[in-house]
């Protein structure tokens, strides 16, 4: 999670904001509120 985090310019995690994180799995967007990078629209 690291190497993401200083990937996306920040120096810790607790840095990364929610325009920083995406998730492929529909169930995560609808629970935490991050964009879906699926290919199909997700209703939140």
């Amino acid at each position: 999670m690291l190497v993401g985090a200083c990937a996306c310019g920040d120096d810790h995690l607790t840095e990364l904001n929610q325009n920083e994180l995406t998730t492929w799995d529909a169930k995560m967007t609808k629970l935490m509120g991050v964009r879906f990078a699926g290919y199909q629209s997700v209703e939140v």
